[in-house]
């Protein structure tokens, strides 16, 4: 009898070792797949949340120009995007953010060119996005441009 125990010991080993390495490499590919997705939503930004921003819609009085900023965290200060539409072909602009407590933080500026359009600036205004109330944008030669959280 024991002699016919050894090949039934044997080839239970075999088939347990094959389940187990089964059995692990589901697992290793499972929690691949979990680090995949959750690394998706890192990167996207739903997990964690998207870095704070602040829209701002600036307008000139009985004009059709208009300037938005959106405003992001950067390096201890704040980035703008601007998009802007109806001024003076080659018209110098100015941007200004207004902070909660009525600080006036100049941002940067930038040169109207033919067309409308989106310009990336990165200012040095030392407050958050969360932070900022209004803006203005001086145009040389043309309307000033006045606004609040959109």
């Amino acid at each position: 009898m024991r002699d016919g125990d050894a090949p039934l010991s044997r080839a239970v080993r075999v088939v347990r070792g094959r389940t187990m390495r089964a059995a692990r490499t589901r697992a290793a590919m499972l929690l691949a797949a979990v680090l995949l997705v959750l690394a998706g939503l890192v990167g996207s930004g739903m997990l964690l949340g998207a870095p704070p921003k602040t829209t701002l819609l600036a307008t000139a009085p009985g004009g059709s120009a208009w300037v938005r900023v959106v405003v992001r965290p950067y390096d201890g200060g704040s980035a703008a995007l601007v998009t802007a539409s109806g001024l003076p072909n080659g018209s110098a602009c100015q941007l200004t953010l207004i902070a909660r407590d009525g600080t006036r933080l100049m941002i940067g500026g930038w040169r109207v060119g033919r067309q409308s359009g989106t310009w990336p600036m990165v200012g040095s205004a030392w407050v958050g996005p969360a932070d900022v109330v209004g803006v203005d944008v001086l145009v040389a030669g043309g309307p000033e441009l006045t606004g609040a959280v959109d």
